[in-house]
């Protein structure tokens, strides 16, 4: 089993990507992109795929 078919196992089994790792002795961006390209970084945030921000609440621009 390779690095990257580690890190998706322990991803998918709930483990953040700092303790993959850190147990795994791999890069922290390694595993991150692993991760990314897997579609398995919105799971592990317990977000959505589309994430959107709210609305900044800023006064309307006027001409003077």
């Amino acid at each position: 089993m390779s690095k990257s078919d580690q890190i998706r196992a322990l991803a998918r089994s709930g483990w953040h990507v700092a303790q993959i790792a850190r147990d795994l002795g791999v890069r922290y961006q390694f595993a991150y992109n692993v991760c990314q390209r897997a579609g398995l970084l919105c799971e592990l945030l317990g977000a959505t795929s589309h994430t959107t921000l709210p609305p900044l609440n800023k006064p309307a621009l006027t001409a003077s």
